[in-house]
């Protein structure tokens, strides 16, 4: 990002705290589990591992090794 940006016109940047703007709040978590994409059903080798990261009334974060 170009330092003008960062900086602002008059010093040095400032550090002021994200904005969080999601509207339910996430709870931390760390479950193994598996997806198994619906392209692949019927297939018994079509499960992935799989982990949950957190969760919140919105859905959760399914982190994987590979692109869904």
């Amino acid at each position: 990002m170009p330092e003008q940006l960062v900086r602002g016109a008059s010093g040095p940047p400032q550090s002021t705290p994200p904005i969080e703007g999601r509207v339910f709040a996430r709870a931390a978590c760390d479950v193994s589990t598996s997806c198994h994409p619906t392209s692949a059903w019927g297939r018994k080798d079509a499960r992935w591992p799989a982990s949950i990261s957190d969760v919140s009334k919105g859905g959760v974060r399914l982190v994987l090794g590979r692109r869904f």
